[in-house]
């Protein structure tokens, strides 16, 4: 019993601790300290706030576990010297005399006499590195919106606009890629009381969520779904309700915030009845929480 403690308080402290960081150099001649969270024989995935790294063997030259640091990122340069020569690597020191440049043999000394050129790569090549391991991303939400009907019903067409309140969840299980995936919404709309008049829908729909990320924290989406509408119209003279179908399309804006979202965006409903369709359309502004 106590050997299968202590074998499991260490599994539990090498899983909650990075083993090591490390020096890596990759073929291109960049140079990366950084913590290393899992190393395979295909790819090496490196921690890198707020994201994390996953690069491929075959883009790494050398590791060397030797050296430790803060997370550091080191462009490389290409030293062209006068007799044809090529030198890349990262320059780690540059003088009115000389430069020193780190290769993947090791340091090298240069006297600048002998330097033609040097070329300084810009900004970073790490984008393609870039990954966001999976983790649970169900999303649960409330909304409400203020609407147009069309065409405008009851007496004197004075049943025109509609509001509305719903509720809807995405989970986790029903999410297809990065970029898309399902959610079921369920909503309450009412043009409220007009002169003993009221027109009134319940609907509950399916609908796929198709978004594309604009910049950090920002996203444009679109929905498009349907489902049933129970829709009842109620006046001092009488009532009637029925069951139809509906289908809608939404685009807009999404942010997010640590584990919270806000969707504001447009909204469009049609319900399909026997005789005829109503279109209601407008303004929706949705908050969430990622479970």
């Amino acid at each position: 019993m106590l050997k299968v403690f202590v074998n499991f308080t260490i599994s539990l402290f090498l899983f909650a601790f990075p083993l090591f960081s490390a020096e890596i150099i990759l073929q291109n001649g960049d140079v990366l300290i950084s913590e290393i969270e899992e190393d395979t024989t295909e790819f090496l995935v490196l921690k890198w706030n707020p994201d994390k790294l996953k690069i491929p063997q075959s883009e790494i030259l050398s590791i060397d576990k030797n050296i430790s640091g803060k997370t550091q990122y080191y462009p490389s340069s290409q030293v062209y010297l006068k007799d044809g020569s090529l030198l890349q690597g990262v320059i780690s020191q540059e003088t009115t005399t000389h430069t020193t440049i780190k290769t993947s043999l090791g340091f090298i000394r240069l006297d600048n006499s002998k330097i033609r050129n040097i070329s300084k790569k810009s900004g970073t090549t790490l984008e393609k590195f870039i990954y966001k391991p999976h983790s649970s991303n169900t999303l649960l939400g409330v909304f409400g919106n203020f609407q147009k009907i069309s065409p405008e019903v009851g007496g004197n067409n004075q049943l025109s606009f509609a509001r509305a309140v719903g509720l809807f969840i995405e989970p986790e299980a029903f999410q297809r890629n990065e970029n898309s995936r399902f959610g079921i919404l369920s909503e309450y709309l009412s043009t409220g009381n007009r002169n003993s008049e009221e027109l009134s829908f319940y609907n509950t729909s399916i609908y796929h969520n198709f978004h594309w990320n604009l910049q950090e924290n920002w996203d444009f989406y679109f929905l498009l779904g349907g489902g049933i509408s129970y829709t009842r119209f109620v006046s001092s003279e009488a009532s009637s309700a029925s069951i139809n179908g509906n289908i809608f399309g939404q685009v807009g804006i999404q942010t997010t915030f640590n584990k919270y979202f806000i969707r504001v965006g447009y909204k469009l409903n049609s319900v399909i009845e026997r005789k005829d369709n109503l279109l209601i359309h407008g303004l929706e502004i949705s908050i969430g929480h990622t479970l």
